[in-house]
């Protein structure tokens, strides 16, 4: 997991395959999705930074594409299997590159 918080769903559907869904303790949306296998945590369960989730494959939508993790962060996530769907309402990039920043700057860089 990429942020501390509570998992909203680990479950498995046709698009994102097996995914889980993280409401982050920044109040974000974390969702990963095209997992090998069930997810390893379970709906309502509170999760730490690092927590693993699952397993890296290419389930769902993404058969046959190549082992790959999809990764949405945002407020919310968009659905649909567009080039769209499965990402963040906000600019991703932007919310990295800004924890990046805040992260080197508690290390004192």
């Amino acid at each position: 997991a990429m942020e501390a918080g509570t998992v909203q769903s680990a479950s498995h559907d046709a698009t994102g395959g097996w995914n889980v869904m993280v409401r982050g303790v920044d109040n974000n949306l974390y969702y990963y999705a095209h997992l090998d296998q069930a997810p390893t945590v379970r709906a309502g369960q509170p999760i730490g930074r690092g927590t693993q989730l699952g397993v890296v494959g290419d389930s769902g939508n993404a058969r046959g594409t190549g082992t790959h993790l999809h990764i949405g962060i945002g407020p919310a996530i968009q659905t649909g299997t567009g080039a769209r769907g499965g990402t963040g309402t906000a600019n991703a990039t932007a919310m990295l590159r800004a924890a990046l920043e805040a992260e080197l700057a508690g290390a004192g860089r």
